[in-house]
């Protein structure tokens, strides 16, 4: 019988022990967090600071031309009861707090007081998407750094169509007009010209200016959009032609262009045109390469001139890089070899000459009327001795 007394009251002290521990494990842990934790709350936590700004702190700027500088102002507020400090912080571009005097990195607004905060930024040569912050730092406890950011598209100011500014030919005959359509555009001045247009051989090498035609600006846009480029754009065809009795051979040629854009970083744009001009006439091998040429003995390479037509033509040597003989004589007279067409051009490096790079054309003037200048390059490199 005392058995069962005793297990009933186990029993009964392990169920009280169950109700009465969570309770005071709860009591403790609250005291704990109590302790360790306060809670802050407006009310004993003193007068506080509130940074307040006027409008959204990302600007995003209309496109903008390279080399052209922005600027933006934001107006910041003390709304709080304490005083607020204002702290430069990390900055990507220049930016200025109206008030901070001198040298200082800080300032202090009194409640209710403001002051600006402008961003200047430079475009530069960047093209493309573009974007710029400043930091300003504050002891407003609920906005201790306040990111001000400034973004948008730079382009180049006045831009070309092939965007590489250069054109290659390929190969092209001299026999008729080869051209070329180049697009001069801007985006932010719909009233631009083309206010002058050169080239480094206008003999050959003519020019004309056409307003882009409403299909065409509308094509370009299209292609444009493709790209993520929705600028509108203004501008002109510049038509490049290489005209009739081009020098045969490989030419590299420029043309510049000018317009009237205001912005004064953008200068004169320029154009590369390369390519291969053939014609009646042609020289094997195209280019003369000598290499590792001993200063002391010189050296002679020859080449084939070769006339389509087989018209017997007389050539003149009116230009060659210094320090190099050349001479062109019928490959083989007594065959009756001037007849065919077939002419043999020696090109001599005598010893003696600098050691250095040789690199320039060879022309030659000719009585073909489809071909009355021939360019050849001729790239050596002249060894001194030891």
């Amino acid at each position: 019988m005392l058995r069962w007394f005793l297990i009933a009251v186990l029993v009964a002290g392990f169920a009280m022990a169950a109700v009465i521990a969570p309770q005071m494990i709860s009591s403790s842990n609250r005291a704990t967090d109590d302790l360790k934790f306060p809670t802050i709350t407006g009310e004993n936590a003193g007068p506080l600071p509130v940074a307040s700004v006027d409008h959204e702190p990302t600007h995003a700027f209309e496109p903008m031309p390279q080399n052209a500088e922005g600027t933006h102002v934001w107006k910041i507020s003390n709304t709080g009861k304490a005083d607020l400090e204002l702290t430069k912080g990390p900055s990507t571009c220049s930016c200025t707090i109206a008030n901070f005097k001198n040298e200082e990195s800080k300032y202090v607004l009194k409640p209710g007081e403001s002051t600006e905060i402008e961003l200047k930024w430079e475009t530069r040569s960047n093209n493309g998407e573009f974007k710029k912050s400043a930091s300003v730092l504050t002891n407003d406890p609920y906005k201790p750094s306040i990111d001000f950011v400034v973004q948008g598209i730079v382009r180049p100011a006045v831009m070309v169509l092939p965007p590489e500014q250069v054109v290659n030919f390929n190969n092209v005959s001299n026999d008729h007009v080869n051209s070329y359509d180049l697009v001069i555009y801007t985006s932010d001045f719909p009233q631009l010209k083309v206010t002058k247009v050169s080239s480094s051989k206008p003999e050959y090498i003519e020019t004309s200016v056409q307003p882009l035609s409403e299909d065409e600006r509308q094509k370009i846009m299209d292609q444009r959009a493709q790209f993520n480029q929705k600028e509108p754009i203004f501008g002109h065809k510049v038509i490049v032609s290489l005209k009739t009795g081009m020098p045969v051979g490989l030419f590299s040629e420029e043309v510049s262009i000018s317009t009237d854009h205001p912005n004064p970083k953008q200068g004169p744009l320029k154009v590369l045109l390369s390519g291969k001009m053939t014609g009646p006439i042609g020289c094997y091998p195209e280019v003369l390469r000598m290499s590792q040429v001993q200063a002391d003995k010189g050296a002679t390479m020859l080449a084939n001139l070769v006339v389509r037509d087989k018209k017997p033509v007389k050539f003149e040597v009116v230009a060659k890089p210094e320090g190099v003989n050349v001479n062109i004589a019928p490959a083989d007279p007594a065959k009756g070899a001037e007849s065919a067409g077939r002419y043999r051009m020696t090109v001599d490096i005598p010893a003696g000459t600098k050691p250095g790079a040789i690199e320039g054309p060879i022309v030659l003037k000719t009585d073909h009327p489809n071909a009355t200048e021939i360019s050849v390059p001729i790239q050596a490199i002249v060894l001194g001795t030891k």
